[in-house]
């Protein structure tokens, strides 16, 4: 279940000035006005960095390539999530306004795979192309 604090956290970062939305990566190449070129996940593992809450090799070529299982985590995301998260990012379904909003609307309690795929899947996919995991039969 994601965290409430991170999950306010992930709204700030995503409604400030500092990020510039990327697709089909985590981060885009750096920038020379200081913004971060991220997708959804990628802010969210900036959050975590400067949160302290992951540790960063410094020395690893790779670190800002894939999304850290630690984040995942950290935020209380499944790894099915992060995935779900990344095909919404990547496929234009989702700005970060739009995530910002549904993750102010969506219920501490709440199913957040089920949540993500009964509202934006269906905008996706009109086809049998991609599976969730979640039996559409169940409507």
């Amino acid at each position: 279940m994601l965290r409430a604090d991170v999950k306010q956290q992930w709204v700030s970062a995503l409604r400030s000035d500092r990020f510039v939305q990327v697709y089909d990566t985590l981060f885009g190449p750096q920038r020379g006005d200081g913004k971060i070129n991220a997708c959804l996940l990628g802010v969210l593992q900036t959050v975590a960095k400067e949160s302290n809450a992951i540790e960063v090799k410094t020395n690893s070529l790779d670190e800002e390539e894939y999304l850290l299982n630690e984040v995942i985590d950290w935020a209380g995301l499944t790894p099915e999530e992060a995935d779900m998260i990344a095909l919404l990012n990547d496929n234009g379904v989702f700005t970060f306004e739009d995530f910002a909003e549904f993750l102010e609307t969506f219920p501490e309690d709440g199913d957040f795979a089920q949540a993500l795929y009964a509202r934006y899947a269906p905008d996706l996919y009109d086809n049998d192309d991609y599976d969730f995991g979640f039996d559409d039969d169940d409507d």
